[in-house]
């Protein structure tokens, strides 16, 4: 399988490196670029705060949605 055999698909990556986590995203975005018009969702979720409040981000998008 080549990189542009890719099937869509869910991939869940865990880690505690914030730094770490970010390169493997960068280059994963990088060797695998979107198609026009096509869209991707990234979901990060943050680390509880000490107070035990919950705010949520919004999810990361690339492609159409990403401009509005």
């Amino acid at each position: 399988m080549t990189d542009t055999d890719l099937s869509p698909g869910l991939i869940l990556i865990h880690g505690n490196q914030a730094e770490s986590l970010h390169d493997l995203l960068v280059t994963w975005v990088k060797r695998h670029p979107l198609a026009p018009l096509e869209t991707e969702v990234v979901l990060v979720q943050k680390a509880a705060s000490r107070s035990g409040s919950s705010s949520r981000s919004p999810p990361m998008r690339r492609g159409e949605d990403a401009m509005r």
